[in-house]
């Protein structure tokens, strides 16, 4: 693919812009769900997250540890997003939605 200088500072502009816009429609948590509400069990652990760094740490929770819920096995140590039958649409959704969040 060729981008001419334009498309290309267009392009890094947009990412620019997302990385400096808060997301309109998600927060992310940053504790662990036995923390998510705080210490007092009413303050909730949540901030607002910009739509690139949503872009990434959406990538890097998909690596994660697979739950099954109370009492199943867990999947360890399996990626689902890169080792399993589901990588390509997996990471076109992904882009997709980069894409739809950055419009």
């Amino acid at each position: 693919m060729t981008m001419s200088e334009n498309e290309k500072r267009a392009f890094v502009d947009a990412l620019d812009q997302a990385k400096r816009t808060i997301h309109p429609e998600i927060v992310i948590t940053t504790r662990r769900y036995s923390e998510v509400f705080g210490a007092d069990g009413n303050t909730p652990q949540f901030e607002n997250i910009t739509i690139y760094n949503y872009f990434v740490w959406s990538h890097y929770y998909s690596v994660s540890k697979t739950f099954l819920g109370g009492g199943e096995p867990s999947f360890g140590g399996v990626d689902f997003s890169h080792e399993g039958p589901g990588f390509v649409t997996w990471h076109r959704f992904h882009l997709l939605q980069l894409e739809r969040d950055m419009q």
